[in-house]
């Protein structure tokens, strides 16, 4: 019993050593993207996930921020890793266990100052405050539920004048149904951003409700714009939770940064796999190699790579992973199935 007080207030005095720390650099935070989602515990028990995407400069994304639970309480939260992304993004990784009294309606939700600068749809964006939330049900009669998670990052290049079409490839592990809606960036209050604009297409900007496909047909400037979409989930006709992803979207003339694999001469074979994966590679020096998990953390990380290397995943569980690869030329990214 003594030990478990100890470790609570050793816990508080880190978080108020952060809190005073974080305090001198809210302004520079320079939110890009994000979404909150939950996992299922036990009886009233939810793990709660925050993952965010900032700038890659070295005050960028808070090392504590704060969660509210929707049940008049929140806690503040310490970062617990960050993976650094190709195009300037900074992927930053909270997670915390929270117990609710009772069934409910809960809305969890952050707000932070500093969205990055210049977006063209959010006037004054890097002194608009960034917010998320994620609406969870507590419901007996309906059975227990954890959010659907998001196998693809909310950000991406768009080539101007130019069809667009981006799915968050939203994966809901108890077969719930999904819809789909676009709905404007959050900000004080989480309510939406005062003078938000929908980004301009020369036909429309879209959302399927059933598959979520976000169309873009055709962006009619060059720069970054923020896209918020509502993901519902629904139980027998019954809407047990939803989240607001906010997206971050850059148009170009010319499209830079993650290439795409099947037009590299980089081949990765088994995919699907049971254990081990091949790279073999002709033209390109490939300099590193990342694997990371649905959840953004890094699994792998491999540099002095050989030709036709050859990787163990024997020890993963199974599941979806990403693989970043770094060649002399470009940076490429592929998903994988570990069976």
């Amino acid at each position: 019993m003594k030990n478990t007080s100890i470790n609570q207030i050793i816990k508080k005095i880190f978080l108020l050593i952060l809190t005073v720390l974080v305090s001198q650099q809210v302004s520079a935070t320079h939110y890009r993207a994000g979404e909150i989602t939950y996992e299922h515990i036990e009886g009233y028990s939810y793990r709660i996930r925050l993952v965010v995407y900032t700038d890659t400069g070295a005050a960028a994304g808070n090392p504590l921020i704060e969660i509210r639970f929707g049940d008049g309480t929140s806690e503040m939260v310490a970062r617990t890793y960050e993976v650094y992304l190709p195009n300037n993004y900074k992927q930053n990784n909270y997670q915390i266990e929270h117990k609710y009294s009772g069934p409910g309606s809960y809305v969890i939700s952050i707000e932070d100052a500093g969205r990055n600068e210049g977006i063209r749809n959010i006037p004054n964006s890097v002194n608009k405050i960034f917010a998320l939330k994620t609406i969870l049900q507590i419901n007996s009669s309906l059975g227990l539920n954890s959010s659907p998670y998001f196998e693809n990052p909310p950000f991406g290049q768009v080539l101007v004048d130019s069809l667009f079409i981006y799915n968050s490839n939203a994966i809901d592990g108890g077969g719930d149904s999904l819809s789909y809606k676009l709905t404007e960036c959050l900000g004080d209050n989480t309510q939406p951003i005062d003078n938000y604009l929908y980004p301009k297409a020369s036909k429309s900007l879209s959302v399927d409700p059933v598959n979520g496909d976000l169309i873009w047909e055709n962006p009619v400037y060059i720069g970054l714009y923020n896209i918020a979409v509502e993901i519902e989930e629904w139980r027998s006709g019954v809407k047990i939770g939803s989240i607001i992803r906010d997206m971050q979207f850059e148009v170009v003339d010319k499209l830079t940064g993650i290439a795409d694999l099947s037009k590299s001469k980089i081949n990765i074979y088994p995919n699907p796999t049971n254990d081990i994966i091949h790279f073999d590679f002709a033209g390109n020096e490939i300099e590193h190699i990342k694997i990371i998990d649905l959840t953004g953390k890094l699994i792998l990380e491999k540099t002095s790579v050989q030709r036709n290397e050859i990787l163990d995943l024997s020890l993963f569980q199974n599941g979806v992973y990403f693989i970043l690869i770094q060649t002399d030329k470009e940076i490429l990214f592929h998903k994988v199935i570990k069976e």
